[in-house]
């Protein structure tokens, strides 16, 4: 391998590694990987697609020559791809029974699988040409950009998940008569929500980086309770406040 090409992969991988690290929007994570593969190295046919049930679905492409947008995994390379969990390097197509396509000209292909918790999700494919012969040194380069890809994918489901169930968290307190607050060490609020707070006539996030010695002044036994939580133990109680009295947990 030439330090030129070396210098390519090496830009390639980081370069996409920053972007996967930095984003969360996997529709433009795929449309990037698959145009920085073709740019940096210079392959003509690049294809990403993602498995729907038993069907493998085009999701990005550049120059990729496919007269159809799905296929099932029970046909082709891709499909032995996804069923096996193995990556495929074919240096010559006519010596592969499940390539798809002309069978007169040799051409060399590469399929990747993409991962989320160990299930296949995907395919990042590549296909050579009579100017560009796909080699091992190609496949183990792919199979690496294949790893960065399948990291961001499990990265990206964690993150909806987490985003999700914190929605149903905050409608549920949007909705409930409870008051809901974090303090960091320090005491000073980083939240502060519920309807609960309706009847203290304050509003969502309006003592956020202020102390809650601040704000509650006037009650020396919540400062106690509050550096007794800071301290790490648990604290149950009765305040009284506006009148009201409220369970409070620590």
């Amino acid at each position: 391998m030439t330090a030129s090409r070396q210098t390519q992969e090496l830009a390639l991988l980081h370069k996409v590694r920053n972007t996967l690290y930095g984003q969360m929007d996997l529709p433009y994570l795929f449309k990037t990987v698959v145009e920085e593969t073709s740019r940096e190295l210079g392959y003509t046919s690049v294809l990403l697609s993602l498995r729907h049930g038993d069907m493998l679905k085009i999701n990005n492409q550049i120059g990729y020559p496919l007269d159809f947008s799905e296929q099932p995994i029970t046909v082709g390379v891709s499909g032995r791809v996804v069923r096996t969990g193995q990556a495929a390097f074919v240096p010559d197509s006519r010596m592969d029974p499940d390539f798809i396509g002309e069978k007169d000209d040799s051409v060399s292909m590469i399929s990747i699988p993409l991962f989320d918790q160990q299930q296949v999700v995907g395919t990042l494919n590549v296909l050579g040409s009579d100017t560009k012969i796909l080699t091992e040194a190609d496949f183990h380069l792919l199979e690496a950009l294949g790893e960065y890809v399948s990291l961001a994918i499990h990265r990206s489901r964690l993150y909806t998940q987490i985003s999700e169930k914190e929605e149903r968290l905050q409608t549920v307190i949007r909705n409930a008569p409870v008051i809901l607050y974090t303090i960091d060490p320090q005491g000073i609020f980083t939240l502060s929500e519920g309807k609960g707070l309706q009847v203290l006539d304050m509003q969502p996030g309006e003592v956020v980086g202020r102390s809650v010695f601040e704000v509650f002044s006037h009650d020396p036994a919540l400062h106690n309770d509050i550096k007794q939580a800071l301290a790490g133990e648990t604290i149950s109680t009765l305040l009284e406040e506006a009148g009201l009295t409220f369970e409070a947990y620590y």
